[in-house]
This record gives C-alpha cells, structure tokens and sequence, in this order.
C-alpha cells in the first residue's frame, strides 16, 4: 500500500477536526467536503493501486478489509462534523426552544420544502440542501455496512431497521445535545438514502465493485 496517500489523507482530516472544533474557524461547505471527502477519494485509489499489485487473494483481501476500515472511519468522522460541529456548536445562544427542534409529523418538513420551492419562498439551492443532502448523508452506509459487517446484515428488512436505528439515535443525540433538530422527516430520508445504495450495491455497483477488487 502506499502509505504516503494514508498520511496525506489523515493529516487532511485531522487539519478539519482542528477547523472543526476551534470556535472562530468557520469552513464553508466547499472547502469541509474538500478537506473529508479528498482523504477517502485517496484512500479508495490507494486501495485499488493496493489490490491491483497484491500477490495473492489473502493479500488483496487484507488490503481491501483494511482500506475500506479507514475509509469508513474518516466518512464517520465527516458525518459526525456535519452533524454536531455545525452553527449550533459554534453559536449556542441562538438555539431554538425544545418544542421548536422536534418534528414527529411525518413528510411535514418536506411537504413545506416543496411548496416553498413551487411558490419561490425557497430557493432550489435550499431543496436540494434539505432534501438531497438528507438523502446524501447515510447513503454510503448502504455500501459500508454490507461490505464490512455484511455476515450480520442479511436482508433488505434487516438493513432498513438497522438505519432506522442508527438515525433515530443520531436525531435524539442531536436534540439532548442541542446541535440540531429532532426531525422524523430526516430519519425517512437519511434512512431511503441508505436503502437506495444498498440496492443499487445489489445490482449493476456490485458488478463494477467486483472489477475493481479484482
């Protein structure tokens, strides 16, 4: 493997943990998906330079195994800033009361969204931040979760209850910690990202995924 990618990338993402957690640096969506998404782009090439020249199948699977670890963390450690390191974290004075940071009206939030974009109150950028940022989010869990613990995860249902679970966790840690809301509507969308990559692994990705480990 080459180390020197691994290095870069986790000089990267500790470079956004320090951005990250000092109160007076502020990074924009650019530059946060810059600095966490570049670690797992280099990290991915590395492992395929890695299995490509690997001697044997032992050693290509220890490659992959590892690789697809650390990936997994920094993504972890990305979703976890986006999460809890957001305007809340940095200004806790304007945080809203309980009862305005929880929504249990299912499709109530992206019902509004919608209708704010049919009549301009919102903006296309704001949907699509909403809606397909939500859906963005979990979705690589409907890649990592099967790849890396897939001998527990054996079915569309099990998969889906395990998202509903890991969701509904992070909402209710994010409204006692009072960095977000508390928002069913992210649990259903969150969660179909998640389902969406686990089929779409299932089908024509599964067949390119084995290309390339090959």
């Amino acid at each position: 493997m080459g180390y020197a990618l691994v290095c870069v990338s986790i000089l990267m993402v500790c470079a956004g943990l320090y951005m990250d957690l000092v109160a007076n640096i502020r990074m924009t969506g650019t530059q946060k998906v810059t600095i966490y998404v570049t670690p797992m782009v280099l990290l991915f090439i590395n492992m395929i330079i890695g299995i490509k020249s690997a001697k044997d199948a032992r050693e290509k699977e220890k490659i992959k195994t590892t690789m697809l670890r650390l990936i997994f963390t920094v993504y972890i450690i990305s979703l976890s800033t986006v999460l809890f390191l957001g305007f809340a974290y940095r200004h806790p004075e304007h945080i809203t009361s309980a009862g305005d940071r929880v929504n249990l009206v299912p499709f109530k939030e992206i019902a509004a969204c919608l209708s704010g974009l049919r009549d301009g109150t919102v903006s296309t950028g704001s949907a699509l931040v909403n809606i397909g940022g939500n859906l963005l989010a979990f979705a690589p869990m409907g890649f990592f979760i099967p790849v890396l613990f897939g001998n527990k995860i054996r079915n569309i249902g099990s998969f889906t209850l395990l998202m509903i679970i890991i969701v509904s966790a992070v909402e209710l840690a994010q409204f006692i910690t009072r960095t977000g809301v508390a928002d069913i509507d992210d649990v259903i969308l969150n969660t179909s990202g998640a389902v969406i990559v686990y089929l779409l692994r299932r089908t024509r990705l599964k067949n390119i995924w084995k290309k390339l480990i090959e």
